[in-house]
C-alpha cells in the first residue's frame, strides 16, 4: 500500500472500499478533508471472499475519543476537576470499547499529562496532570490538577464557567473485526492512553462517541458473549435448580399480576365505551325521559350489536306489557305507574310472582303475562287484568 494510505490508517482515518470496472476495487482512507487512495486490486473468488469475511482482522489504530464532562466535580482549593475519561461505547468510526478494555486501562492514568488541545503537544498547551484515577460502575474517572499561569489559568476559568465542557483521550491500540447484533464492528483489544485533554464541544468529528453504554444490559452482545451467557444459564439450572425455579416462579407471578392489571383496565375501558353506546342508542328512541331512565338500568351488552338488540327487546317488551294490560294505553303509562307500584304492593302483599305461579285459578298460559303486569303495573292493574280474562280469584 502507498505510504500515505498506511499513514492515514494509522492516524485513525476511515477506510472505504470503492468498486471499479473489470472486477477491480480500491480502498481509500479519509482523514479530515483529505483522501488517500490505496492500491487497485482484483476481487477474489467467492470462496476467498467468504474466508475473508469470516477472518477476524487485527488492525492498529490511533484515536482521539471525546466525552462531554457530564459528571465533573470541581475542587477549587486543590484546583482539580474530576472527569469521565472513558466508558464502554462505540465511536463514530465504528470502534467498540468493551467494559473489559475500559477496565484494562484502569491504573494507567496517574501522572499522565493533560493538554489544552490534541493538536498542540508543547509546554505552552500543557495545562495539568492526572493526580488520581478511579474505576467505578464500569467507567474510568480521572482527577486532573490544573496549573495557575498562562493557558492553564484560562482553561481553569472556562471550566468553572462551563464554557469548556468536554475531554478527549489521545490513545492508540489494536482492534479486531467482530460481529455484533448482525453488524461488523472493530472491537478494541489493546489500548494505551497517552493523555486526557480538554477540547471544545464538537471539536472532534470522526472519533467522537456516538453511543455510551450506561448499563451492562445495553451493550450489544457478540456471538461469543451470547454463547457464554447460555452456558452460564445451563450451569445455574444444573447446580441451583431450586433457586432458578424460585426466580422463574417470581417472574411468572409478576407477569400474571401485570396481565391482571391490564385485563382489569381493558374491562373498565370497555364498560365506559358500552355505557356511551347504551346511552346513545336509548336517546334515539322517541319516548319520555322516564322510560329512557328505566331502559338505561335494564339494557346490557358487550358489543354495539348486543346493545342494540337489548334496547329493542326491552323496549318492545314494555310496549307489549302495556298492550296486554290496558289495550290502547300508551307505554308512558308504564312509567306513570312505577311511582305507585310500591304503595299498591304494600296494600296487597300477597301478590307475588311466586303466588301467581302457585295460584290454581290462573291458567298457565296467562301466568307469564300476569307476572309482567304485576311487575310493571302493580296489584290493582293485575286484578283488573285477571278479571278481564274471567279468572275467579
Amino acid at each position: 500500500m502507498p505510504a500515505k494510505f498506511d499513514a492515514c490508517v494509522k492516524a485513525g482515518g476511515r477506510v472505504r472500499t470503492r468498486s471499479l470496472p473489470n472486477n477491480k476495487f480500491m480502498r481509500i482512507c479519509f482523514l479530515g478533508n483529505k483522501s488517500f487512495p490505496g492500491e487497485v486490486r482484483t476481487k477474489q473468488s467467492e470462496g476467498g471472499d467468504n474466508m475473508k469475511k469470516n477472518k477476524k482482522i487485527q488492525e492498529s489504530f490511533k484515536e482521539n475519543l471525546s466525552f462531554n464532562i457530564l459528571e465533573k466535580t470541581i475542587d477549587e482549593e486543590k484546583r482539580t476537576v474530576r472527569v469521565c475519561a472513558l466508558a464502554p461505547c462505540i465511536s463514530k468510526n465504528g470502534r467498540y470499547y468493551s467494559p473489559k478494555i475500559v477496565e484494562s486501562v484502569s491504573g494507567t492514568l496517574k501522572n499522565k499529562k493533560s493538554f489544552a488541545d490534541h493538536d498542540f503537544r508543547d509546554t505552552e498547551h500543557l495545562i495539568g496532570r492526572i493526580v488520581k484515577e478511579s474505576y467505578e460502575n464500569g467507567k474510568l474517572y480521572a482527577d486532573i490538577k490544573i496549573g495557575k499561569r498562562g493557558m492553564a489559568g484560562d482553561i481553569w476559568a472556562k471550566i468553572q464557567d462551563g464554557i469548556v465542557d468536554a475531554v478527549s483521550i489521545a490513545a492508540n491500540g489494536k482492534a479486531k473485526t467482530v460481529e455484533m447484533d448482525g453488524k461488523e464492528v472493530a472491537e478494541v483489544t489493546e489500548l494505551k492512553i497517552h493523555s486526557v485533554d480538554f477540547v471544545p464541544e464538537g471539536g472532534i468529528t470522526d472519533a467522537k462517541v456516538v453511543q455510551v453504554f450506561e448499563k451492562l444490559e445495553d451493550i450489544p452482545k457478540t456471538k461469543e458473549v451470547k454463547k457464554k451467557m447460555i452456558e452460564n444459564v445451563k450451569q445455574l439450572r444444573e447446580e441451583y435448580p431450586d433457586l432458578v425455579a424460585e426466580i422463574e416462579e417470581a417472574k411468572v407471578k409478576e407477569t400474571k399480576e401485570a396481565t391482571d392489571k391490564v385485563t382489569k383496565l381493558e374491562k373498565e375501558l370497555t364498560d365506559i365505551k358500552m355505557a356511551g353506546i347504551i346511552e346513545s342508542e336509548i336517546e334515539k328512541l322517541e319516548t319520555t325521559k322516564e322510560v329512557k331512565a328505566i331502559l338505561k338500568e335494564k339494557v346490557t351488552g358487550k358489543t354495539e350489536e348486543e346493545v342494540k338488540a337489548s334496547v329493542k327487546t326491552h323496549f318492545d317488551f314494555m310496549k307489549s306489557v302495556v298492550n296486554a294490560a290496558e289495550g290502547e294505553a300508551t307505554i308512558e303509562g308504564v312509567v306513570d305507574s312505577e311511582n305507585t307500584n310500591k304503595k299498591e304492593k304494600n296494600k296487597d302483599a300477597t301478590w307475588t310472582a311466586e303466588s301467581i305461579r302457585d295460584h290454581t285459578s290462573i291458567p298457565s298460559e296467562l301466568k307469564k303475562d300476569a307476572i309482567n303486569v304485576l311487575h310493571y303495573k302493580g296489584s290493582k292493574v293485575l286484578v283488573e287484568y285477571l278479571e278481564r280474562h274471567e279468572v275467579k280469584l
